[in-house]
């Protein structure tokens, strides 16, 4: 069994509902909320942030059989007590430097739903089934978009982006697999 940790992502992005128009590739963090109120800074209210995010997985090597891809992202603020998020692979391609809630790519089924408690720390996802179709040529690695499917106007979460300044803390995609070995047969002449 051998062990690939990606990180950082290759790119990720804040989709921010507020401001539709405005790219936010280059912040150091990564948002997920829904209904939230920004009515406080002049904005809004009740609008939903989304992340997208995407690893490059080409440096697994080729043959691999992937038995569990985990994406890791560090959940440095949260209000409310509980999150309901779902990562949902994306079907068009974008650019973490253009993209914005207007442009955001189309998604498709959902890789992964979980509830992530409101304590600071890594929050994983499993999402093997991702990576191996993606590996496979299945799918297209156009990567995931995070959305959150509880909320109200004081409750979200966030993470790191993969522009934060403690490398350690960035996203990271840890992928476990195997190479199979191939079985050649031993033949013994008998003359």
């Amino acid at each position: 069994m051998s062990t690939l940790i990606i990180q950082p992502s290759q790119q990720d992005a804040l989709l921010g509902e507020v401001v539709p128009d405005t790219n936010f590739g280059s912040d150091i963090y990564l948002y997920l909320s829904q209904d939230f109120d920004y009515s406080e800074i002049g904005e809004g209210p009740y609008v939903d942030d989304y992340t997208a995010i995407q690893f490059d997985i080409s440096s697994l090597p080729v043959g691999a059989v992937i038995s569990s891809a985990i994406m890791e992202l560090y959940q440095i603020k949260s209000y409310g007590s509980s999150h309901d998020i779902s990562w949902l692979r994306n079907t068009a391609s974008w650019s973490e430097e253009t993209v914005t809630w207007n442009s955001k790519p189309t998604t498709g089924d959902i890789v992964v739903s979980a509830t992530k408690a409101a304590t600071e720390g890594w929050h994983s996802y499993d999402i093997t089934t991702a990576v191996q179709n993606w590996f496979s040529g299945a799918w297209s690695n156009y990567g995931l978009t995070g959305v959150k499917s509880n909320g109200n106007e004081t409750d979200y979460l966030e993470y790191r982006s993969k522009e934060y300044g403690t490398a350690s803390l960035r996203p990271k995609l840890t992928i476990t697999y195997t190479i199979p070995v191939a079985f050649t047969p031993n033949f013994i002449a008998i003359v």
